[in-house]
This record gives C-alpha cells, structure tokens and sequence, in this order.
C-alpha cells in the first residue's frame, strides 16, 4: 500500500488547507504565528518563488508520481530498487514539464544521460535501457498530465509498517 505526504515546499492537497499568516503550514506549526520580525528578515528575492497558498488543482505531487510509475511498480522489490524507480519517475517528469515535445524530451534527456557522470561513463546498454525507461515514463506523464507543470523540487521513499512511503516536493513551473 502506497501512502503520500507533502514534504515542504507547497500544499499540494486540498483536504482541509491549515494557513498562518496565508502560508501552509505542516501540523506541528498549526496555532503558531510567523514572528513579522522573521518575515521582515527573509530577501526580497524570495518574494518571486512560485509558490502560491491555497490548493493545487492537480492534487498531490507525490500521488501523480506513484501513479507515473505504476506500471512498473511493485511494493516486493526492494527498497533501493523502488528508489532508483521513483528517480527515474521523477527525471521523466522535469522532463516532459520543461519540454512541449518527445523529440524536446529525448534532446533534453540525451543532455542529461552525457551530463551524468554515472550514466555518461556507462556507455551502451545500461545507458541506452535507462534511456528508454525514462522515454516511456515520459510518453506516460503527457497521457496522464498534459497539463502539469510543476517540477519535482525533492523527493523521500521510504518503507514503513503500513507499506511504502513517498514524499515530494514540487515548485510550479510555466
């Protein structure tokens, strides 16, 4: 059994939003105040980070994902295993967010493959196989998220007594 939570960056659900001084805040910071002393403090750069209160209408960032590598899924792998998949999930994601095409997509990921001492130096198979992993993963997030833009800021995969555990961030893109 999957389960989901909203790790820090922005409320990603809408089931009740808690706000303090119009930002969401995670449970233990529920009836606590913003000192304005520590508001005043913060760069006037942060002012145009895309995050936006209120509920995202896409849902949790970390539910698309689950569903993104569904497929390919399954909760008796092992957990490095699972990571490694959800990693995978996550380049195909940024991806097809910043990219208006498969074509964009497989520049963009080429880049990224060359770019990625791990991968760069395993040229052949496991390069090529990686690469076509996230190319599906990638065709699958246009069929299901054409619209969503956001980008996958941090994720957390974990194993826990009720099952697997995924945590995720997102910033809006676009």
């Amino acid at each position: 059994m999957w389960h989901t939570a909203l790790s820090f960056v922005m409320l990603e659900g809408c089931s009740p939003p808690e706000f303090v001084n119009e930002d969401a805040m995670g449970k233990a910071s529920r009836g606590k105040k913003v000192p304005q002393s520590f508001v005043s403090t913060l760069p006037a750069s942060l002012s145009n980070l895309p995050f936006a209160p209120g509920c995202n209408p896409y849902g949790k960032i970390s539910a698309s994902l689950i569903d993104l590598i569904d497929p390919y899924a399954d909760e008796d792998l092992p957990l490095d295993t699972m990571r490694k998949l959800v990693g995978m999930g996550v380049v195909a994601w940024n991806i097809a967010s910043t990219s208006n095409t498969l074509d964009e997509a497989a520049t963009e990921l080429d880049r990224f493959i060359r770019d990625t001492p791990a991968l760069g130096a395993s040229a052949g198979t496991a390069a090529q196989d990686f690469r076509v992993a996230v190319l599906a993963l990638v065709q699958r997030k246009y069929l299901l998220f054409p619209q969503d833009k956001r980008l996958v800021a941090s994720y957390e995969l974990s194993r826990e007594r009720s099952g697997l555990h995924l945590r995720a961030a997102a910033v809006q893109h676009g």
